[in-house]
């Protein structure tokens, strides 16, 4: 992901107050109570359109005919039928079941009785959706607060919304100790304990909790008194920051590979489905243009864009199975893409490592 310089893209500083003493205390407070604000402001439309757009962060607002071919690709294998491989011999596979379009209906019918319940009801059933598994490879967690270091932040005064996802999908680490740093497993905790120091490689979303490393699934949730706009506004942070995480260890690696990063949205029983990525300067065309909510065209901005692939309401059977498909395709692409190139990247990093 391009990261503009220091200078075009920096957090808001605010001056101190004439007459009056200032210490890292007031400073503290004044940034306690911004971030407040940002955190009470989030599901709002002005939030989107300053806060984020200031951290280039964008959502809904890059039509399909501007996006990467390497996007375009992606979403391709998303929806594709048959079970798409990397084609190699270590392809991981999930089991996708006979049953299934049996289970959709039961779980469609499931969905069509939690009408107006809360969003702590409502997570039980996200869990129930999602099937989460306990699988060796991916790891995930609910309610894990990110405090990457990398990322977008806004300019001027206009705070960002410190991410709390609901539900993040990413990379099970293994717990090592008393090893060699050189000899350490590529996805071990010391290992990428250590990149932080060395190289300035953030694996973890939250530093202190080193169990689940390169989130790649943002899941954001709200009850059917909700929307769907708050939901994307808390999950978009998340996306970018995940991204920036890839960024860094891109960067280190010497490695040209554009990873997405996939944000599930729901209000109630409607679930929507995005891909988040960097766009590029380059990728942008000559005077190119593009809406926003239907009004005047704009220039095309780069940075984190959220574009919506998928949107059904799981209380028809229908839309079940559909998003049971594609969730099934994200879980392939987890296993026999983003973790190998994650691996790779990694291990070119490990090998300039001394002994």
């Amino acid at each position: 992901m391009s990261t503009p310089s220091s200078d075009t893209r920096r957090r808001g500083v605010i001056p101190p107050c004439r007459g009056a003493s200032w210490s890292s205390s007031n400073a503290d407070s004044l940034d306690s109570q911004q971030t407040s604000t940002s955190d009470q402001l989030v599901g709002s439309g002005s939030y989107r359109d300053i806060n984020l757009r200031s951290a280039n962060i964008f959502i809904h607002e890059l039509e399909p005919e501007h996006w990467p071919l390497e996007i375009h690709t992606f979403v391709d294998h998303l929806f594709a039928v048959e079970k798409v491989h990397v084609g190699t011999p270590t392809a991981e596979a999930l089991v996708m079941p006979d049953t299934l379009k049996d289970t959709c209906v039961a779980l469609a019918h499931q969905a069509s009785r939690k009408n107006l319940e809360q969003e702590i009801a409502w997570m039980d059933f996200h869990k129930l959706i999602l099937g989460l598994f306990n699988h060796e490879n991916i790891s995930w967690r609910q309610g894990r607060r990110f405090d990457v270091q990398v990322g977008p932040s806004s300019d001027t005064d206009q705070k960002l919304s410190t991410p709390v996802p609901d539900l993040i999908f990413g990379l099970a680490v293994s717990v090592t100790q008393d090893v060699i740093l050189s000899q350490a497993p590529t996805l071990s905790n010391r290992l990428l304990a250590h990149l932080v120091s060395l190289c300035g490689i953030q694996s973890f979303p939250t530093q202190d909790r080193r169990d689940v490393a390169y989130p790649c699934v943002i899941f954001e949730a709200e009850s059917d008194a909700g929307s769907l706009l708050a939901a994307e506004n808390k999950a978009a942070l998340a996306a970018a920051q995940a991204l920036s995480m890839l960024e860094t260890l891109k960067i280190v690696a010497q490695a040209s590979y554009r990873l997405p990063a996939i944000v599930i949205c729901t209000q109630g029983s409607i679930y929507e489905v995005f891909v988040a990525f960097d766009l590029r300067a380059d990728d942008i065309a000559p005077n190119a243009t593009s809406r926003k909510d239907s009004g005047p065209a704009y220039p095309l901005q780069f940075g984190v864009h959220l574009v919506q692939i998928w949107l059904g309401d799981l209380r028809r059977a229908e839309a079940m199975y559909q998003f049971q498909r594609l969730w099934y395709n994200v879980t392939q692409w987890i296993l026999n893409t983003w973790r190998p190139t994650i691996i790779g990247m990694l291990d070119a990093v490990k090998a300039t490592i001394p002994d």
